[in-house]
């Protein structure tokens, strides 16, 4: 028995890792009701993708979409999933749960081959799975752009790292080209937001003395030129049929989200930094230090490599999305992965220095299960912390009443509730925000057969039965209408009424 598990460690390992990170990834994910903004923009922008079948310029309610000027890998995502399982909450968040699925078992087989050693990918998954600012909505747990650019973003930079340490030159070619083909899926996932990560890159090459190596290769070239033609070319191939497009990235991706704020999402230099402190990062602020020293001074010469590789990339990272003028928390996504990798460091080294110990007093097997036994008891509580953050997921504070009210289209695509005989009076006719989440819903019904009105306050009519989600509603609705409330259901904090002739007195 012990001969069968030492051959089979890492197999036992990666399933045991599958069985852990499936909760944080995948628990109650279609839970929430579609969120306001980029979720339910994506998924508009998908529904009339859907319907125009036009893959290379993205339209919002019928028109070009010039405000979100991302290219569109992410909305083809939601577009597949939504064709093979029918639009809804679960089809839209999919992309961005897989994405960090892959991203798990990618760094979970690259760590161990570089340092040969499984325990060591092992910890780096199950540290980033209990990141609070990576497991998290506007990362992995919706319909959102970035937990595929962490993805692609983390898998280009390591290949990049590996194209580095290799000496073997067959080795070193295949990593620099995977370099540039995850760059250019990065670019076409989320834009210029990737090209943050360049200088920290740039930095570790010149470190290593990498730069005339790679400037002598032709495959260098050749990935460069894969990069700008189908990366750089995807911006000028959209121009040349959606004229005014390059502009709309330089205000809203360039020059004006980067070089000042946007929408009033301002904060300091510090912004990112006390976001990491005080509450994404915050299991394992106290131990960051030592496993920096560790990662650097104390471990095995890859372990030492990587670490290093992740302080520089990280840091630079940190620095350069600090000083950007617009911030929102979810913009440092692309860190998570570099502080898992230099946080598992410690992990590790206390785990070769338990497992050194015991194996003095009993079989190295024993030693290693109780080496991993002990490192894991100081994982359990910011796994435990994860669990019950996703286990009856919330989102953010100011919009929960209306997102509490939408419960009321989930429960119609599931025969809890029915709609056909009922107005549902939503105010909502801003141009984003509560409207693109109603369209989601009656894309989504729609689908299921089920047909549901949703109408201002002043398209009801009497003689109407309708349902209304804000006591407000009702004050107007009683000017103009007598008003009946047949029943109040708490679950939506909605009012079902009757909307009757006003009866003059």
């Amino acid at each position: 028995m012990y001969n069968l598990l030492e051959k089979y460690r890492n197999t036992f390992l990666f399933i045991a890792l599958l069985v852990l990170i499936y909760f944080p990834i995948f628990l109650h994910l279609n839970y929430m009701p579609f969120r306001m903004w980029d979720e339910s923009i994506l998924g508009v922008n998908a529904i009339d993708m859907a319907k125009n079948h036009n893959y290379i310029v993205t339209y919002y309610y019928g028109h070009t979409e010039m405000g979100n000027c991302k290219p569109p890998l992410m909305i083809w995502c939601i577009v597949l999933f939504s064709k093979l399982l029918g639009f809804s909450e679960l089809s839209v968040r999919l992309p961005s749960a897989i994405a960090a699925l892959i991203l798990c078992m990618y760094l979970f087989f690259a760590i161990k081959k570089f340092t040969a050693s499984g325990v060591f990918g092992f910890l780096t998954v199950l540290v980033l799975v209990t990141c609070q600012g990576y497991v998290r909505n506007h990362v992995i747990r919706t319909g959102e752009y970035d937990s595929l650019l962490v993805l692609f973003s983390t898998i280009s930079s390591i290949n990049l790292f590996l194209a580095v340490e290799y000496e073997d030159a067959k080795k070193r070619l295949k990593h620099l080209f995977l370099f540039f083909l995850f760059l250019t899926l990065a670019v076409l996932t989320k834009g210029v937001a990737c090209m943050m990560l360049a200088p920290g890159l740039f930095l570790y090459v010149l470190l290593r003395k990498k730069v005339m190596v790679f400037l002598k290769e032709k495959m260098f070239y050749a990935g460069l030129l894969f990069f700008i033609v189908f990366g750089v070319g995807y911006y000028f191939f959209r121009e040349s049929i959606n004229p005014g497009y390059l502009e709309a990235v330089w205000i809203n991706e360039l020059g004006g989200r980067y070089g000042q704020t946007i929408d009033a999402h301002y904060g300091s230099i510090w912004f990112y930094f006390n976001e990491i402190v005080t509450w994404q990062f915050t299991s394992y602020m106290l131990l960051f230090p030592l496993s920096i020293l560790v990662g650097l001074k104390f471990s095995t010469n890859n372990v030492n490599r990587i670490t290093l590789f992740s302080v520089i990339v990280g840091g630079v990272f940190l620095l350069i999305v600090s000083v950007a003028g617009t911030k929102l928390p979810h913009y440092d996504a692309p860190l998570f992965p570099y502080l898992a990798i230099i946080t598992a460091a410690l992990f590790y080294f206390l785990y070769t220095v338990i497992k050194g110990w015991l194996s003095k007093r009993t079989t190295y097997l024993i030693a290693s299960l109780m080496a991993m036994v002990c490192v894991l008891s100081l994982l359990a509580k910011p796994y435990y912390d994860i669990i019950s953050k996703v286990y009856f997921p919330k989102g953010d504070a100011w919009e929960e009443n209306f997102s509490n009210s939408c419960r009321i289209f989930q429960d119609a695509a599931h025969g809890k509730i029915a709609l056909n005989d009922y107005k549902l009076v939503f105010d909502a006719d801003e141009e984003y925000g509560p409207i693109t989440v109603l369209t989601c819903y009656k894309q989504m019904l729609k689908e299921r057969g089920i047909d549901v009105k949703i109408e201002r306050h002043d398209a009801v009519s009497a003689g109407e039965k309708v349902i209304v989600f804000d006591p407000y509603m009702i004050q107007l609705l009683s000017q103009k209408f007598d008003i009946d409330v047949i029943e109040h259901i708490d679950r939506y904090n909605a009012d079902i009424i009757n909307v009757k002739e006003k009866i003059e007195q």
